[in-house]
């Protein structure tokens, strides 16, 4: 009840069943913002956007509830997660000196012997071909796909657990993974003007990540720069 908006999170195979066939299927004037298509998005989630500008026009403003501006919805990327601790905390700091690479690229932090270095070190120990030079976007795209590759590399009947990867098992460690039970069972619940799935497991989930009163309403910080 202390929150205002909805997030979306998805397992990875049906992530990218609904990459595959979202950018056919959304609305003409929707728009996915992610790490390929839309500079400085560099996180591993996309946002489905309403628009690719402010519209004012009266035709499009009573479709759009009157709202003129431009706004998302992200969607989290749950990946399977090694059942060994060892072998994910491993498989994070490979994911961590991937991206250490890109950024360094991007912010031109990364000298130019470092960076020849890192990729030739980086195409054979994941057998992949990079772009051409040093510099550019697009080897920092390449890297991050890697990165993302990564990621995905578990598959579900190899695994009984999944959790957000980047940034949280990274930052958090392993032990913050939920069991891939969780989701394997829906329920819908109302929110707003519709209902939405929802894990069955909801509550073990809530009590897991915000303690047995997370129904107690809380007014203490906002998360994005409204009134926009």
């Amino acid at each position: 009840p202390w929150d205002d908006d909805l997030d979306i999170c998805m397992l990875r195979d049906d992530y990218t069943k609904f990459r595959q066939v979202a950018d056919k299927e959304l609305p003409s004037q929707f728009t996915i913002h992610d790490y390929v298509n839309k500079k400085d998005h560099w996180l591993f989630l996309s946002r489905v956007v309403n628009n690719t500008t402010m519209c004012f026009d009266e035709a499009y403003l009573e479709t759009h509830n009157n709202f003129p501006w431009l706004a998302g919805i992200d969607i989290f990327v749950k990946d399977y997660l090694y059942d060994s601790d060892e072998d994910e905390i491993a498989r994070d700091k490979e994911i961590l000196n991937i991206l250490a690479v890109a950024d360094g690229i991007r912010d031109g932090s990364l000298g130019q012997q470092s960076v020849i270095t890192e990729k030739e070190r980086l195409q054979k120990k994941y057998n992949v071909s990079l772009p051409e030079g040093c510099k550019g976007r697009d080897l920092a795209v390449a890297l991050y796909a890697l990165a993302e590759q990564q990621m995905a590399r578990v598959k579900p009947e190899e695994s009984h657990r999944v959790g957000q990867i980047f940034p949280w098992i990274i930052k958090l460690g392993p032990n913050k993974s939920e069991t891939k039970e969780t989701y394997e069972n829906i329920v819908y619940l109302p929110f707003e003007d519709t209902k939405v799935p929802v894990p069955a497991a909801y509550n073990r989930s809530l009590l897991s990540r915000y303690g047995d009163n997370y129904c107690m309403i809380k007014k203490v910080w906002d998360g994005h720069d409204y009134p926009f």
